[in-house]
């Protein structure tokens, strides 16, 4: 008996417990530009391990810009098998090949919208051909996007009392139908809504009609580029739509009140993330009144025109992405430069504040209506610098290693939220041990993620080696100046220590603030006094001047590593060709001009560099028109090759006496002060000659000394020395020294001295 309850009792341990059903998982996406790349990295391992161990089933993803694409890639790869290739996942597939170039095509740039959509178009396409494939039957995921009307529309709140409205929130049901057949989207409002909620003219069809299929798609796309169509740099986005038809009171809600298939509207979008780049909010309410639990406790969306089917499923986990929270001080906070404080500086800087105030006003507001929010809220940290978060995360389009690495670098924020197991509905993720298994499958595309944790994580030291690799040399470049960024971020401040402080124990900012020396990639050279960021240099200017020291290829912007110090000028002169294709599509002359000279402020403030070509045109003691340029080919941004016409004694035409008008024709090299050069202020200095051309004496034809006259005022050669500045390259002020070799020995009046002021066309 007791041998037998012994048995009994070792069979009942070993049997395997039943798995609790799945928890549903909320994500929402934030707009990022080029950190798209970044969270598509984020949002694969963690689908991949979600896959491995399914405590978790994603059933709500909402994004707006560019989390708006990946919110759409995350839903269909959720359903997908596990995708041990990383560079094989949507997520990369819709970023990865996304450059700079493929973005501006003067083909299709015009005065409204810089950018083409051709890289989204094919990265879309891509999208599709998951939908030609099919998704299983359990698939069954809810998307929401936020877009922003170019014309308000108004919303009637009673009889004689409407608002307009500017921001839409589109809500889609992706539902697989199993393999071949293509997936089902439907709009998922409300019928009983008593406001006109917007509805996307989806065609009902069963799943092996492709015209219908690409159709639904069609309207889909629309909705996302619209989402992602930042001002400017995309056009607005047509959208199709319908609105929903509040019942009357008394009324039972219907099919009827939500009916959409042919349009009824057709308005113009742009980015969603004008208002809300968080929509977190959205994905709180949907889930919160919608989500059920089925006879086995499983999530399920309650059907928009079906009864109740279960009980409400409250107990949704909401993970928010966001690129910009971090764990270590925020590099340009650290310290506040004396620029800041102008006038100028503070206008824009407030103006910023009111737009980020706006984007997170949605977000704040759930905050104060719902207080458990933050039980059941995952907020993920970023752990170092990314390569494509300068200039607004937009220099990640200009280089495809930028977006790989920031790829792994989402990869590796999601290890280490996926590590820590803290939210995650208590779940222990092995997700070492799927690493080991998928690097064992693709140990190429798994190579630079280990070297990543080589150097990030404490306790594995030993795979350091990887990270010498030559095919990594770009990768360990970049990991070496993302460590260096936090270091120099990390050494002591009372700000350090306070930010630091939310991410918990950071391997690298200790280390930085204990005074230890900043750890080394191997492979990568050796630099020392570069690593720290001077007084007032920018964190983009750090993050090149970094590039730069350790000789990093730009292959892309085509420098090999011994031009790498230009890479910051390389970047300039793409946007600067950009500006100058803006400028000449804008209807009238004064739009030209003005575009022209707002976009070189700009560009100024990133790099200086003289324009290619421009002319003056200056009035003063001498009446002078030129021209500067930068010799064919070269690379320069301080030389230049001047000439000039000049008008001399031009007031002898209206006064007594003889004649005495000059032209004179110089020419010569001039040197701009690039290292005393703004966006507001531009000196220059020219070292020139040529000939003065004098009336007086009949342009040489007459002894100037038989003249008896002033001999500056003859025909012979001359030298000048000028110095000019320029403010905003568009006001000019000249000093010009001439001097007349002829007459060092002759005449001690043997140079003169002007002054003139002006304009300059570039």
């Amino acid at each position: 008996m007791m041998l037998l309850s012994s048995l009994l009792f070792v069979a009942l341990a070993q049997a395997e417990v039943p798995r609790a059903p799945p928890r549903p998982l909320g994500v929402t996406i934030s707009g990022g530009v080029s950190l798209g790349t970044y969270e598509a990295g984020f949002m694969y391992l963690t689908l991949e391990q979600l896959k491995a161990d399914p405590v978790l089933e994603l059933k709500m993803v909402t994004g707006a810009s560019a989390g708006s694409i990946n919110a759409l890639v995350s839903a269909m790869a959720s359903c997908l098998p596990p995708t041990s290739d990383p560079f094989a996942d949507p997520g990369w597939l819709a970023w990865g090949d996304v450059g700079y170039r493929d973005l501006f095509d003067k083909k299709h740039s015009s005065g409204a919208a810089l950018f083409s959509r051709d890289a989204l178009e094919r990265s879309f396409d891509r999208l599709r051909g998951l939908d030609a494939k099919g998704l299983p039957e359990t698939c069954d995921v809810v998307l929401g996007v936020v877009v922003t009307r170019v014309s308000a529309r108004q919303v009637e709140l009673q009889k004689g009392l409407s608002v307009p409205r500017l921001e839409e929130k589109f809500l889609v049901r992706i539902q697989g139908r199993g393999p071949g057949k293509r997936v089902r989207l439907s709009n998922y409002v409300t019928p009983s809504s008593h406001l006109p909620q917007p509805l996307l003219p989806f065609v009902e069809h069963d799943g092996t009609d492709q015209v219908a299929s690409d159709r639904n798609f069609n309207q889909l796309r629309s909705l996302l580029f619209a989402s992602s169509a930042f001002p400017v740099a995309f056009a607005p986005q047509p959208i199709e739509y319908c609105l929903s038809k509040p019942p009357k009171e008394g009324e039972v809600a219907g099919a009827a009140n939500i009916e959409c298939t042919v349009a009824e509207y057709l308005d113009l979008f742009v980015d969603g993330g004008v208002f809300d780049n968080n929509p977190l909010r959205l994905a709180y309410n949907v889930s919160q009144t919608r989500l059920e639990r089925d006879v086995n406790g499983r999530p399920q969306w309650r059907d928009v025109l079906g009864p109740a089917q279960g009980e409400a499923h409250p107990d949704v986990l909401h993970l928010y992405l966001d690129p910009d929270t971090l764990a270590y001080p925020a590099e340009d906070t650290v310290s506040e430069a004396p620029g800041d404080k102008g006038l100028i500086a503070q206008f824009f800087k407030l103006g910023g504040g009111f737009v980020e105030s706006a984007r997170a006003k949605e977000l704040s507001a759930l905050a104060e209506e719902r207080k458990d929010l933050a039980q059941r809220m995952k907020l993920t940290v970023s752990q170092y610098p990314k390569a494509s978060e300068h200039l607004s995360a937009f220099v990640g389009f200009f280089e495809k290693d930028f977006r790989i690495f920031d790829f792994y670098l989402g990869m590796y924020d999601a290890y280490r939220e996926l590590k820590a197991g803290v939210g995650w509905h208590g779940a222990d993720f092995d997700v070492d041990g799927l690493i080991a298994r998928y690097a064992a499958e693709h140990p190429k595309e798994w190579k630079p993620f280990q070297c990543m944790l080589a150097m990030y994580e404490p306790g594995r030291e030993q795979d350091r080696a990887l990270c010498k690799d030559p095919e990594l040399s770009r990768f360990a470049i970049l990991l070496q100046v993302s460590i260096d960024r936090v270091a120099s971020a990390c050494r002591p401040s009372p700000e350090s220590i306070r930010v630091a402080a939310l991410g918990g124990y950071h391997q690298h900012c200790a280390r930085a603030r204990q005074g230890l020396s900043t750890a080394d990639v191997p492979g990568v050279r050796p630099i020392f006094e570069e690593r720290v960021r001077q007084g007032e240099e920018t964190a983009f200017d750090f993050f090149m001047r970094l590039l730069a020291a350790y000789h990093f290829d730009f292959t892309d912007l085509g420098l090999a590593r011994s031009n790498s110090s230009l890479g910051r000028l390389a970047i300039r002169r793409e946007l600067e060709a950009m500006v100058q294709h803006w400028a000449e599509a804008q209807a009238s002359f004064a739009d030209r001009i003005l575009a022209r000279t707002v976009g070189r402020v700009a560009l100024n403030n990133l790099q200086f560099s003289p324009p290619q070509l421009s002319e003056h045109f200056v009035v003063g003691t001498i009446v002078e028109g030129g021209v500067s340029a930068v010799p064919l080919g070269w690379q320069t941004h301080w030389f230049q090759i001047t000439g000039a016409l000049q008008l001399g004694q031009l007031t002898s035409l209206f006064t007594p006496g003889t004649q005495r008008l000059s032209f004179n024709l110089v020419g010569g090299p001039e040197f701009h002060l690039s290292f005393l050069s703004n966006a507001l202020f531009q000196p220059r200095v020219a070292v020139r000659a040529g000939v003065q051309l004098g009336t007086l004496d009949g342009v040489g034809s007459k002894s100037c000394k038989d003249l008896a006259v002033d001999p500056r005022w003859c025909t012979q050669s001359l030298l000048e020395g000028m110095i000019s500045v320029s403010l905003l390259e568009r006001v000019r002020a000249q000093f010009v020294w001439q001097t007349y070799p002829g007459l060092y020995a002759s005449d001690p009046r043997w140079y003169n001295l002007h002054f003139a002021i002006g304009v300059q066309f570039l």
